[in-house]
């Protein structure tokens, strides 16, 4: 059997205070000092995000019938037959294919979005990282100051994959709500179990 998984004694640290843990207190990932403010500040992230997710929802749910109640069909030239919705001062212009999807989407599809809307705010950054010696490749190679290592470094693609993985992080951040919000009630309920003994 394979040992590569397996940590030495000492290596599980607290997430916050990172003094060594064992014992029970490397499953809770907190030691007997910070476990009781963290439990504060779960507690508390969970609340304020759960208003504001149901503060997007309610807009959501509201948004959706006003469109419903309030939409007209355009007969104004260069734009007949599109959707109009009056806001504010002015009217929102969808074109009625769009329309007719968003709402006439399947009940699934609507659990889905509520869902995801509420779960927003639960959302955190999410780095993705992998080892690469491009970086200290390309200091190197501008630290030889010469025009053929200038050249060389400049014509490294390390910078669009930095971009990329970027751009992929924020697209899964965005998405990494509904696991958040299940992982940040089981470390609550796992942490409480722990405090009220």
């Amino acid at each position: 059997m394979s040992t590569m998984f397996i940590r030495k004694p000492g290596t599980y640290k607290c997430k916050k205070c990172f003094v060594p843990l064992g014992g029970e207190f490397i499953r809770l990932g907190y030691c007997e000092t910070c476990i009781a403010d963290e439990f504060t500040r779960l507690k508390k992230r969970i609340i304020r995000s759960a208003l504001i997710g149901a503060c997007l929802t309610a807009f959501l749910i509201a948004a959706y019938h006003y469109m419903q109640m309030n939409y007209f069909r355009s007969e104004m030239r260069g734009y007949e037959g599109d959707i109009f919705i009056p806001v504010f001062q002015g009217f929102l212009a969808l074109n009625a294919n769009s329309f007719n999807r968003i709402m006439n989407c399947s009940i699934l599809m609507k659990v889905w979005i509520v869902v995801f809307c509420f779960s927003l705010p639960f959302s955190s950054f999410v780095k993705i990282e992998y080892k690469t010696y491009r970086h200290k490749a390309e200091q190197e190679l501008y630290q030889v100051g010469t025009y053929v290592g200038n050249m060389s470094a400049s014509s490294n693609h390390q910078r669009m994959d930095d971009a990329g993985l970027f751009i992929v992080s924020l697209l899964v951040s965005a998405v990494s709500g509904p696991f958040f919000l299940i992982y940040r009630l089981y470390k609550m309920v796992q942490i409480g179990r722990y405090i009220k003994r």
